[in-house]
């Protein structure tokens, strides 16, 4: 569900309007910061609000509210998975700021191949293939 949804809202998003590129920039380096000091719960809560954020900018109240009912669920799972894969914290990094990127190059294709890469990866993790 995740996959589909953020996916579509990414592709609707590019080009991204200057509000949504410093709303993501801004949770993108609040994600670094507690990064550093260890903080995996806000690191999860900044996570989700920077999915959440380009949902919502899609304009489609059906999908976002859809979206937020999963939120529970995807926050729990992120702490674990971070608690159990440390190296993911630095790689959801990464995979945020190229997500970020498409969007601000208005790129919907790198956009969406950016979110399938990125939301995949928890459904490899799920099938016990770590990457």
């Amino acid at each position: 569900t995740r996959l589909l949804v953020e996916k579509h809202a990414a592709a609707k998003a590019a080009p991204a309007n200057a509000a949504l590129i410093g709303e993501l920039t801004e949770l993108l380096e609040t994600m670094r910061a507690q990064a550093d000091s260890g903080d995996l719960a806000a690191v999860s809560v900044a996570d989700r609000a920077f999915h959440a954020a380009i949902v919502r900018s899609a304009g489609n109240q059906i999908l976002d509210r859809l979206y937020e009912q999963l939120r529970d669920r995807q926050l729990r799972m992120g702490v674990a998975v971070m608690h159990a894969h440390p190296d993911r914290i630095a790689k959801n990094i990464t995979e945020h700021a190229e997500i970020l990127e498409a969007l601000r190059a208005g790129d919907a294709d790198a956009a969406t191949d950016a979110v399938h890469r990125h939301v995949s990866w928890v459904r490899n993790l799920a099938q016990g293939e770590v990457r």
